[in-house]
Protein backbone atom coordinates (compact mmCIF):
# COMPACT_ATOMS: atom_id res chain seq x y z
CA UNK A 1 0.00 0.00 0.00
CA UNK A 2 1.59 3.10 -0.86
CA UNK A 3 0.35 6.77 -1.28
CA UNK A 4 -0.44 7.38 -5.45
CA UNK A 5 2.23 8.76 -7.67
CA UNK A 6 -0.67 10.80 -8.74
CA UNK A 7 -0.80 12.31 -5.45
CA UNK A 8 3.21 12.99 -5.41
CA UNK A 9 3.00 14.43 -8.38
CA UNK A 10 0.84 17.45 -7.25
CA UNK A 11 3.15 19.23 -5.16
CA UNK A 12 3.22 21.56 -7.81
CA UNK A 13 0.19 22.59 -6.03
CA UNK A 14 1.66 22.41 -2.38
CA UNK A 15 -1.24 24.75 -0.79
CA UNK A 16 -3.60 21.95 -2.12
CA UNK A 17 -1.86 19.23 -0.30
CA UNK A 18 -2.54 18.27 3.20
CA UNK A 19 0.17 16.89 5.89
CA UNK A 20 1.06 13.45 4.42
CA UNK A 21 3.61 12.20 7.06
CA UNK A 22 1.18 10.72 9.79
CA UNK A 23 -0.26 9.01 6.61
CA UNK A 24 3.42 7.27 5.76
CA UNK A 25 4.05 6.40 9.26
CA UNK A 26 0.63 4.58 9.75
CA UNK A 27 1.32 3.22 6.17
CA UNK A 28 4.39 2.03 7.40
CA UNK A 29 3.32 0.52 10.14
CA UNK A 30 0.35 -1.24 8.30
CA UNK A 31 3.21 -2.93 6.28
CA UNK A 32 5.49 -4.24 9.61
CA UNK A 33 2.37 -5.51 10.88
CA UNK A 34 1.47 -7.44 8.23
CA UNK A 35 4.13 -8.92 7.17
CA UNK A 36 5.46 -10.44 11.29
CA UNK A 37 1.38 -11.45 10.64
CA UNK A 38 2.26 -13.69 7.55
CA UNK A 39 5.30 -14.82 9.18
CA UNK A 40 3.52 -15.68 12.65
CA UNK A 41 0.48 -17.77 9.70
CA UNK A 42 3.68 -19.48 8.50
CA UNK A 43 4.56 -20.54 11.83
CA UNK A 44 1.53 -21.75 13.32
CA UNK A 45 0.32 -24.03 10.17
CA UNK A 46 3.93 -25.86 10.75
CA UNK A 47 3.11 -26.18 13.79
CA UNK A 48 -0.31 -27.27 13.72
CA UNK A 49 1.02 -29.94 11.24
CA UNK A 50 3.52 -30.81 13.25
CA UNK A 51 0.48 -31.73 16.15
CA UNK A 52 -1.82 -33.26 14.31
CA UNK A 53 0.75 -35.74 13.05
CA UNK A 54 1.25 -36.34 16.90
CA UNK A 55 -2.64 -37.07 17.34
CA UNK A 56 -2.51 -38.77 14.37
CA UNK A 57 0.04 -41.56 15.83
CA UNK A 58 -0.85 -41.90 18.93
CA UNK A 59 -1.30 -45.23 19.66
CA UNK A 60 -1.66 -44.76 23.67
CA UNK A 61 -5.33 -45.48 24.93
CA UNK A 62 -4.81 -42.92 27.66
CA UNK A 63 -3.79 -40.19 25.03
CA UNK A 64 -6.84 -41.37 22.90
CA UNK A 65 -9.43 -41.68 25.64
CA UNK A 66 -8.13 -38.08 27.03
CA UNK A 67 -8.72 -36.44 23.27
CA UNK A 68 -12.04 -38.17 23.41
CA UNK A 69 -12.92 -36.72 26.41
CA UNK A 70 -12.19 -33.33 26.04
CA UNK A 71 -13.95 -33.33 22.70
CA UNK A 72 -17.39 -34.96 23.91
CA UNK A 73 -17.00 -32.62 27.07
CA UNK A 74 -16.11 -29.28 24.99
CA UNK A 75 -17.20 -29.83 21.66
CA UNK A 76 -20.22 -32.16 22.78
CA UNK A 77 -18.78 -34.98 19.72
CA UNK A 78 -19.63 -38.75 20.68
CA UNK A 79 -16.78 -41.44 21.42
CA UNK A 80 -18.24 -43.18 18.06
CA UNK A 81 -18.60 -39.65 16.23
CA UNK A 82 -14.80 -38.93 17.06
CA UNK A 83 -14.15 -42.12 16.05
CA UNK A 84 -15.81 -41.96 12.79
CA UNK A 85 -13.77 -38.55 12.38
CA UNK A 86 -10.80 -40.31 12.19
CA UNK A 87 -9.00 -37.46 14.19
CA UNK A 88 -9.59 -35.69 10.58
CA UNK A 89 -8.86 -32.83 12.44
CA UNK A 90 -9.67 -29.92 9.61
CA UNK A 91 -13.29 -31.11 9.93
CA UNK A 92 -13.91 -29.96 13.69
CA UNK A 93 -10.92 -27.48 14.19
CA UNK A 94 -12.78 -24.45 14.23
CA UNK A 95 -14.90 -26.01 16.59
CA UNK A 96 -12.02 -26.50 18.73
CA UNK A 97 -10.25 -23.26 18.50
CA UNK A 98 -13.97 -21.44 19.37
CA UNK A 99 -13.87 -22.77 22.73
CA UNK A 100 -13.71 -20.84 25.42
CA UNK A 101 -10.89 -22.52 27.35
CA UNK A 102 -7.26 -21.20 27.30
CA UNK A 103 -4.15 -23.35 26.46
CA UNK A 104 -3.52 -23.23 30.59
CA UNK A 105 -6.94 -24.62 30.96
CA UNK A 106 -6.12 -27.34 29.15
CA UNK A 107 -3.41 -27.96 30.73
CA UNK A 108 -4.41 -27.77 34.23
CA UNK A 109 -7.21 -30.08 33.22
CA UNK A 110 -5.40 -32.77 31.23
CA UNK A 111 -1.79 -31.97 31.04
CA UNK A 112 0.17 -30.79 28.14
CA UNK A 113 0.68 -33.36 25.78
CA UNK A 114 -0.53 -34.30 21.81
CA UNK A 115 -3.96 -32.50 22.72
CA UNK A 116 -2.57 -29.83 24.42
CA UNK A 117 -0.20 -28.72 21.40
CA UNK A 118 -3.17 -29.76 18.94
CA UNK A 119 -5.35 -27.13 20.58
CA UNK A 120 -2.94 -24.23 20.60
CA UNK A 121 -1.32 -24.91 17.57
CA UNK A 122 -5.19 -25.07 15.73
CA UNK A 123 -5.79 -21.61 18.12
CA UNK A 124 -2.93 -19.96 16.52
CA UNK A 125 -3.99 -20.71 12.91
CA UNK A 126 -7.28 -19.70 13.84
CA UNK A 127 -6.38 -16.60 14.99
CA UNK A 128 -4.14 -15.74 12.02
CA UNK A 129 -6.64 -16.35 9.40
CA UNK A 130 -9.37 -14.16 11.44
CA UNK A 131 -6.37 -11.47 11.49
CA UNK A 132 -6.11 -11.86 7.43
CA UNK A 133 -9.85 -11.64 6.28
CA UNK A 134 -10.19 -8.50 8.69
CA UNK A 135 -7.49 -7.16 6.77
CA UNK A 136 -9.86 -6.46 3.78
CA UNK A 137 -12.27 -5.30 5.83
CA UNK A 138 -10.55 -3.04 7.73
CA UNK A 139 -10.25 -0.73 4.86
CA UNK A 140 -14.75 -0.38 4.56
CA UNK A 141 -15.98 2.97 5.60
CA UNK A 142 -19.82 3.32 6.42
CA UNK A 143 -19.45 7.22 5.02
CA UNK A 144 -18.30 5.90 1.82
CA UNK A 145 -15.82 7.83 -0.99
CA UNK A 146 -16.85 11.41 -1.97
CA UNK A 147 -19.83 11.54 -4.16
CA UNK A 148 -19.83 7.82 -4.80
CA UNK A 149 -20.66 6.41 -1.79
CA UNK A 150 -21.71 2.65 -2.44
CA UNK A 151 -17.83 2.47 -3.01
CA UNK A 152 -17.30 1.95 0.76
CA UNK A 153 -12.72 0.51 0.55
CA UNK A 154 -11.14 3.47 0.97
CA UNK A 155 -7.53 1.57 -0.27
CA UNK A 156 -9.05 0.81 -3.95
CA UNK A 157 -11.77 1.64 -5.89
CA UNK A 158 -12.12 2.41 -9.36
CA UNK A 159 -10.87 5.55 -10.52
CA UNK A 160 -13.83 8.43 -10.77
CA UNK A 161 -12.94 9.42 -14.55
CA UNK A 162 -11.37 5.88 -15.29
CA UNK A 163 -14.30 3.78 -15.93
CA UNK A 164 -13.54 0.80 -14.15
CA UNK A 165 -9.57 1.38 -13.81
CA UNK A 166 -8.75 1.63 -10.18
CA UNK A 167 -7.58 3.80 -7.65
CA UNK A 168 -5.69 4.16 -5.18
CA UNK A 169 -6.79 5.52 -1.83
CA UNK A 170 -9.43 6.81 -3.91
CA UNK A 171 -10.41 9.79 -1.21
CA UNK A 172 -7.70 11.28 -0.88
CA UNK A 173 -6.36 11.00 -4.32
CA UNK A 174 -9.56 12.31 -5.83
CA UNK A 175 -9.68 14.96 -3.00
CA UNK A 176 -6.54 16.30 -4.57
CA UNK A 177 -6.56 15.73 -8.21
CA UNK A 178 -9.48 16.26 -9.16
CA UNK A 179 -11.37 18.19 -6.38
CA UNK A 180 -8.08 20.31 -5.94
CA UNK A 181 -9.92 21.20 -2.17
CA UNK A 182 -7.22 21.23 0.75
CA UNK A 183 -10.23 20.94 3.81
CA UNK A 184 -11.35 17.81 1.76
CA UNK A 185 -7.67 16.38 1.33
CA UNK A 186 -6.96 17.24 4.97
CA UNK A 187 -10.03 15.05 6.12
CA UNK A 188 -9.68 12.03 3.61
CA UNK A 189 -5.86 11.76 5.20
CA UNK A 190 -6.93 11.85 8.70
CA UNK A 191 -9.71 9.26 8.36
CA UNK A 192 -7.36 6.93 5.97
CA UNK A 193 -4.13 7.55 8.85
CA UNK A 194 -7.06 6.81 11.86
CA UNK A 195 -8.56 3.40 9.90
CA UNK A 196 -4.86 2.34 8.67
CA UNK A 197 -3.69 2.66 12.23
CA UNK A 198 -6.81 0.74 13.74
CA UNK A 199 -5.70 -2.10 11.29
CA UNK A 200 -2.18 -2.02 12.02
CA UNK A 201 -3.27 -2.70 15.54
CA UNK A 202 -5.91 -5.31 14.75
CA UNK A 203 -3.00 -7.02 12.75
CA UNK A 204 -0.32 -7.02 15.52
CA UNK A 205 0.77 -10.70 16.84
Amino acid sequence: LLIPSSVIESTYREEILPDLFPLRRAIAKLQDASFKLDEEKVSAEKAFLNALKKISRARDPRIIRRIIKWIKEHLGIGAQEVHDLNFGAFKWMSSVTESRLSETDIWKSHGKGPLYDFIRAAKRVRVANQKLMAFERGFLSEDGIKDREWYRHLGVAPGKHLGYAPTTLPGLTEAIVYDEDRELAEYEAARLTTLIENLADLLEV
